[in-house]
């Protein structure tokens, strides 16, 4: 099988993200309200839209193995890969979200 049309997509989406947060490594951040902008919000915001988003992908996983997208063996692989990366993702949001409290009440 040729993973180039996973590939490609992914390098993109990295490359996205990464230039989104130096542009917007020194901007006020967002604690209020809705933004679409994912790189505006702060840490407690970011970690609310990460968890707010676990029902859609679950259901995204299901539809997948329901319609028999990939075979299970590749099907399990990617949900590793994608829960580890969301693990990582929360992890680092809520370790940032509470440096960033401390930081407010040691001012």
């Amino acid at each position: 099988m040729d993973y180039t049309a996973l590939i490609i997509p992914l390098i993109i989406i990295i490359i996205f993200f990464t230039a989104m947060t130096f542009i917007y490594k020194d901007k006020e951040k967002v604690d209020k309200g809705f933004k679409v902008n994912f790189f505006r919000l702060s840490y407690r915001r970011r970690m609310i839209r990460s968890l707010s988003g676990v029902p859609f992908a679950i259901l995204v996983f299901f539809l997948l193995y329901y319609f028999e997208f990939f075979s299970f063996d590749v099907f399990l692989v990617i949900l590793a890969i994608i829960l580890m990366v969301y693990a990582l993702e929360a992890g680092y949001n809520y370790r940032m979200w509470k440096k960033e409290e401390a930081e407010k009440v040691s001012e």
